[in-house]
C-alpha cells in the first residue's frame, strides 16, 4: 500500500517535470535496491535540481535515476506479492492437513461409539442370561424356574436328601450367575465411563481442530484483502 502511494506521488509530481535535452550519460542506475523506497525518494529528490518557475518550485530528474527508482518499485511490489502467493500455498497447505485431521478424527469418534454400542449390546444380553434361563427350549425367569422345581419336587415326593441336593445346587448356581451379573456389571460401568472420557477428549480435540480451521479461515481472508489492496 504504502509503495502504491509513493509510485502515485512519482507520477503526479513527475507531469511537471522538466527533463535535461542533453544527451543521457552512462551514470550510475537510481539508487540501491537494499534502501528502502522512501529512502529511495528522498535521494531522488536530493539529487534532482530544482527549477523555480513561476512561484512554483519544479525538480528536474535524470531519467535513468526515474527510471532505476521504478525498476525498484516494481521488484518491491512483485516480491511482495510472490510472498502473499507463498503465504497463501502454506495456509492452504495447513488447511487441508487440518480438515484431514478432523476426518480422521470423526472416523475414530464412530468406531469407538460402534464399539461402545456392541459392548453394552453384549453387556445386556449377558444381564438377560443371568436373570433368565432356558428350561424345556423355553426361555423362563429364575424365579418362576426355582418355583416350578420346587413343585416338581414336591409333587413327586422325592427324599429330603435329593431335595436338599438340589436345593443346595441351586444355590450355588444361582450366587455364581449373581457374582458374574455383579463383575459384569461393574465392567460395564467401568467401560462406560472410560468411553465417556475418550468420548469427552474426542470432542474438546475436534473442537480445538474446528477452531483452528476457523482461524486459517480468517487468515486467508486477511491475507485476501491485503492482496486486493
Amino acid at each position: 500500500m504504502k509503495a502504491i502511494f509513493l509510485l502515485s506521488s512519482i507520477l503526479l509530481f513527475s507531469a511537471g517535470v522538466v527533463f535535461a535535452q542533453a544527451p543521457a550519460q552512462k551514470a550510475t542506475a537510481a539508487q540501491p535496491k537494499n534502501n528502502t523506497l522512501q529512502q529511495q525518494f528522498n535521494s531522488l529528490k536530493y539529487l534532482s535540481s530544482t527549477h523555480k518557475e513561476f512561484n512554483q518550485d519544479y525538480k528536474v530528474v535524470k531519467l535513468n535515476r526515474l527510471d532505476g527508482f521504478w525498476r525498484n518499485v516494481a521488484d518491491t511490489l512483485k516480491a511482495r506479492e510472490i510472498k502473499l502467493k507463498n503465504a497463501r500455498k502454506d495456509i492452504e497447505k495447513e488447511l487441508l492437513q487440518a480438515k484431514q485431521s478432523l476426518q480422521d478424527q470423526e472416523k475414530q469418534l464412530q468406531i469407538l461409539k460402534q464399539e461402545n454400542a456392541q459392548k453394552e449390546l453384549a453387556v445386556q444380553q449377558s444381564a438377560h442370561n443371568v436373570a433368565n434361563i432356558s428350561f424345556l427350549g423355553l426361555d423362563m425367569n429364575k424365579i418362576t424356574f426355582v418355583i416350578l422345581s420346587w413343585g416338581i419336587i414336591a409333587f413327586l415326593l422325592i427324599g429330603l436328601g435329593i431335595l436338599f441336593y438340589l436345593y443346595k445346587n441351586s444355590k450355588y448356581v444361582a450366587d455364581e450367575k449373581v457374582r458374574s451379573y455383579n463383575d459384569i456389571e461393574q465392567e460395564f460401568k467401568n467401560h462406560k465411563q472410560t468411553a465417556r472420557d475418550k468420548e469427552l477428549k474426542i470432542k474438546r480435540e475436534l473442537q480445538t481442530e474446528i477452531n483452528r480451521v476457523e482461524e486459517l479461515k480468517q487468515e486467508i481472508a486477511l491475507l485476501r484483502k491485503q492482496t486486493q489492496l
